[in-house]
């Protein structure tokens, strides 16, 4: 019960967030979100299954390493994002 209240409380930001990105940069955004849930959840399972942790710092880089994946794949709706993302944090990506 409680996990099915987590999954609503992240559909409804996630849906009611991307109301205001701009529609042609609503993919980036999703992709975003994504990467960051993803980390988030290696993060849980390296904690839980290996006793691994990471830092917050090694969190973010992961989000960073796939952004520049996919921008390096071709992936062009995160171009936004990058240039947004290497402002905020002063990290190189990938050059688009």
């Amino acid at each position: 019960m409680t996990q099915n209240l987590h999954m609503d409380h992240l559909a409804s930001w996630w849906t009611e967030a991307r109301k205001h990105v701009p529609k042609p940069n609503r993919h980036g955004f999703d992709s975003l979100v994504v990467f960051i849930c993803w980390q988030l959840w290696k993060e849980r399972n390296d904690r839980t299954f290996d006793r691994q942790v990471r830092t917050i710092n090694k969190v973010v880089d992961g989000v960073f390493d796939d952004i520049s994946a996919w921008l390096l794949a071709g992936y062009r709706h995160l171009e936004l994002v990058s240039l947004i993302s290497v402002t905020v944090a002063g990290r190189d990506l990938m050059p688009v």
